[in-house]
């Protein structure tokens, strides 16, 4: 009984707590800007991120920035409001250093076009290649990067922002400075198209992304002896480099 008076007065606090974070109690004025170019950025969908229940973390339903990138939020500052979540089909939240994050009391946040990321793979080269997540803090105003792929296939290649601003599908390849068309516009049949094999592959104790360049033949068998592969592996393990090295021969 005492547990059950202890559980009902925590969701009637929680309640009570949710019901007071209108404007009534305060609010959080928000302001999106470009992190390339200083210049507010409309139609970002703000999402604020707040104690659910039992602490566990709260998505709560966006709101859009107006026309001078602001919006505001009806949760205060200093109560039952974690962090922010920016969402725009053009655009990635990102975190730039020397940049103010707050301005008069209004806090701001950044967001950037992703920009292009060109793996380049030697002349010849068919196969999977294995990306990771390069450093956070490059040049939010640079607009091209160019990666060469690691000398050892069986290395991961460092690319940057790999999971914070650009996703898998939106990396292009160069083998020997000739790009290599990507799945979704490849038509030719029997063409070396560029393919996302996998995301989040557990690889020598870190999360790698996997791009395959060839065919969609050579991609539906590598897939399947990756796919044997992963249910071999006892619980707990991860893909080793040997493994790895077996994989790249299957055509």
């Amino acid at each position: 009984m005492e547990f059950r008076h202890t559980l009902l007065f925590a969701l009637l606090g929680a309640v009570m707590l949710c019901c007071g974070c209108g404007s009534a109690q305060g609010s959080s004025p928000l302001r999106v800007l470009d992190a390339a170019t200083g210049e507010p950025v409309e139609g970002v969908e703000v999402v604020a991120v707040v104690p659910g229940w039992f602490g566990a973390p709260a998505f709560t339903k966006g709101v859009k920035t107006d026309r001078e990138g602001r919006v505001l939020l009806p949760y205060p500052r200093k109560r039952m409001f974690w962090q922010v979540e920016l969402r725009h089909p053009e655009f990635r939240q990102v975190y730039p250093k020397d940049v103010p994050w707050e301005d008069g009391g209004e806090a701001l946040r950044y967001v950037r076009h992703p920009p292009r990321v060109i793996v380049e793979v030697p002349q010849g080269f068919s196969g999977p290649v294995l990306v990771i997540a390069g450093k956070r803090d490059f040049d939010y105003e640079q607009e091209v990067f160019r990666v060469a792929m690691a000398d050892d296939p069986s290395e991961p290649t460092a690319l940057p922002g790999l999971g914070h601003i650009m996703r898998s599908e939106e990396f292009e390849v160069e083998r020997a400075g000739v790009r290599v068309m990507p799945a979704s516009e490849g038509r030719a049949a029997g063409a070396a198209l560029v393919w996302v094999a996998r995301d989040g592959l557990s690889y020598e104790e870190q999360y790698v992304d996997v791009l395959f360049i060839g065919t969609k033949e050579q991609l539906a068998s590598f897939n399947a002896a990756l796919h044997a592969a992963l249910l071999k592996l006892e619980p707990g393990r991860t893909l080793d480099r040997e493994t790895f090295g077996r994989l790249r021969d299957v055509r």
